[in-house]
Protein backbone atom coordinates (compact mmCIF):
# COMPACT_ATOMS: atom_id res chain seq x y z
CA UNK A 1 0.00 0.00 0.00
CA UNK A 2 1.45 3.12 -0.55
CA UNK A 3 2.26 6.21 2.04
CA UNK A 4 0.23 9.28 1.52
CA UNK A 5 1.79 12.46 1.96
CA UNK A 6 0.40 15.96 2.85
CA UNK A 7 1.82 17.75 -0.17
CA UNK A 8 -1.06 15.20 -2.45
CA UNK A 9 -2.99 16.86 -5.34
CA UNK A 10 -6.11 16.22 -6.41
CA UNK A 11 -6.39 17.34 -10.03
CA UNK A 12 -9.09 17.40 -12.75
CA UNK A 13 -7.77 16.06 -15.82
CA UNK A 14 -8.73 14.99 -19.73
CA UNK A 15 -8.99 11.56 -19.29
CA UNK A 16 -12.39 10.00 -20.04
CA UNK A 17 -12.74 7.22 -17.59
CA UNK A 18 -10.51 6.50 -14.48
CA UNK A 19 -9.82 2.85 -16.14
CA UNK A 20 -6.16 3.97 -16.95
CA UNK A 21 -5.76 5.98 -14.06
CA UNK A 22 -3.23 4.32 -11.31
CA UNK A 23 -4.28 7.01 -8.48
CA UNK A 24 -7.41 8.53 -8.82
CA UNK A 25 -10.10 10.55 -7.34
CA UNK A 26 -14.47 10.48 -7.54
CA UNK A 27 -16.86 13.24 -6.76
CA UNK A 28 -20.25 11.85 -5.98
CA UNK A 29 -23.41 13.90 -5.45
CA UNK A 30 -26.37 12.68 -4.10
CA UNK A 31 -29.59 12.23 -6.21
CA UNK A 32 -32.54 12.07 -4.26
CA UNK A 33 -34.56 10.75 -7.16
CA UNK A 34 -32.29 8.11 -7.91
CA UNK A 35 -32.99 4.33 -6.34
CA UNK A 36 -31.44 1.93 -8.47
CA UNK A 37 -31.01 -1.46 -6.63
CA UNK A 38 -27.90 -3.17 -7.24
CA UNK A 39 -27.20 -6.86 -6.13
CA UNK A 40 -23.93 -8.29 -6.26
CA UNK A 41 -21.06 -9.10 -3.44
CA UNK A 42 -18.97 -7.29 -2.24
CA UNK A 43 -15.05 -8.51 -2.64
CA UNK A 44 -12.45 -7.43 -0.12
CA UNK A 45 -8.33 -7.87 -0.71
CA UNK A 46 -7.24 -10.05 2.05
CA UNK A 47 -3.94 -8.15 2.18
CA UNK A 48 -5.20 -5.38 3.69
CA UNK A 49 -3.17 -2.93 5.94
CA UNK A 50 -5.07 -1.73 8.77
CA UNK A 51 -2.84 0.65 9.88
CA UNK A 52 -1.13 2.36 7.02
CA UNK A 53 -5.00 2.82 5.77
CA UNK A 54 -5.98 4.89 9.07
CA UNK A 55 -2.43 6.72 8.94
CA UNK A 56 -3.48 8.02 5.15
CA UNK A 57 -6.91 8.33 5.83
CA UNK A 58 -6.27 10.68 9.13
CA UNK A 59 -3.50 12.70 6.43
CA UNK A 60 -6.15 13.21 3.58
CA UNK A 61 -8.81 14.40 5.80
CA UNK A 62 -5.77 17.10 7.16
CA UNK A 63 -5.30 17.85 3.40
CA UNK A 64 -8.75 17.62 1.71
CA UNK A 65 -10.00 20.36 3.89
CA UNK A 66 -6.49 22.87 2.75
CA UNK A 67 -7.92 25.41 0.28
CA UNK A 68 -4.90 24.20 -2.49
CA UNK A 69 -5.54 19.85 -2.17
CA UNK A 70 -7.56 20.78 -5.66
CA UNK A 71 -5.93 22.02 -8.79
CA UNK A 72 -9.06 23.88 -9.15
CA UNK A 73 -11.63 25.74 -7.20
CA UNK A 74 -14.83 22.82 -6.95
CA UNK A 75 -18.39 24.09 -5.30
CA UNK A 76 -19.37 21.35 -3.04
CA UNK A 77 -22.46 20.42 -1.80
CA UNK A 78 -23.78 18.64 1.29
CA UNK A 79 -23.88 14.92 1.11
CA UNK A 80 -21.16 15.15 -1.70
CA UNK A 81 -18.97 11.55 -1.38
CA UNK A 82 -15.69 12.11 -2.58
CA UNK A 83 -13.57 8.84 -2.94
CA UNK A 84 -9.78 8.25 -3.51
CA UNK A 85 -8.05 4.75 -4.94
CA UNK A 86 -4.70 4.13 -4.82
CA UNK A 87 -4.07 1.19 -6.76
CA UNK A 88 -0.81 -0.62 -6.32
CA UNK A 89 0.03 -2.22 -9.91
CA UNK A 90 3.18 -4.32 -8.52
CA UNK A 91 0.84 -6.15 -5.97
CA UNK A 92 -2.28 -5.49 -7.33
CA UNK A 93 -3.84 -4.02 -4.48
CA UNK A 94 -6.62 -1.20 -4.19
CA UNK A 95 -7.04 0.73 -1.46
CA UNK A 96 -10.06 3.05 -1.15
CA UNK A 97 -10.84 6.16 1.01
CA UNK A 98 -14.25 8.04 1.20
CA UNK A 99 -15.35 11.36 2.75
CA UNK A 100 -18.19 12.81 2.64
CA UNK A 101 -18.83 16.48 2.77
CA UNK A 102 -20.46 18.17 5.91
CA UNK A 103 -20.57 21.81 7.54
CA UNK A 104 -17.96 22.83 4.71
CA UNK A 105 -15.43 20.34 5.40
CA UNK A 106 -14.76 16.96 4.42
CA UNK A 107 -14.94 13.58 7.39
CA UNK A 108 -13.97 10.05 6.75
CA UNK A 109 -17.07 7.94 6.42
CA UNK A 110 -17.85 4.40 5.18
CA UNK A 111 -20.08 3.77 2.54
CA UNK A 112 -21.24 0.56 0.91
CA UNK A 113 -19.88 0.44 -2.83
CA UNK A 114 -23.86 -0.13 -3.79
CA UNK A 115 -25.19 2.69 -1.92
CA UNK A 116 -23.01 4.35 -3.86
CA UNK A 117 -24.17 3.83 -7.33
CA UNK A 118 -27.57 3.31 -5.97
CA UNK A 119 -28.32 6.80 -4.71
CA UNK A 120 -25.56 8.93 -6.33
CA UNK A 121 -24.19 10.20 -9.25
CA UNK A 122 -20.17 10.76 -10.51
CA UNK A 123 -19.78 14.62 -11.01
CA UNK A 124 -16.44 14.57 -11.91
CA UNK A 125 -13.27 12.48 -11.37
CA UNK A 126 -9.47 13.69 -11.78
CA UNK A 127 -5.68 12.04 -11.05
CA UNK A 128 -3.14 12.14 -7.62
CA UNK A 129 -0.54 13.93 -7.90
CA UNK A 130 1.75 13.06 -5.32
Amino acid sequence: MCKITSKIKLCTCKATSTENLQNYWCLYRFNKDKNEMIVGEAVMSFKFDTLNHEVNKVVLEKRLNEEDSFDVKLVFKPKDILEIVCNNTIYNERDVYTFVYRGKKWKSTQIDSFELMERFDEVTFGKIKK
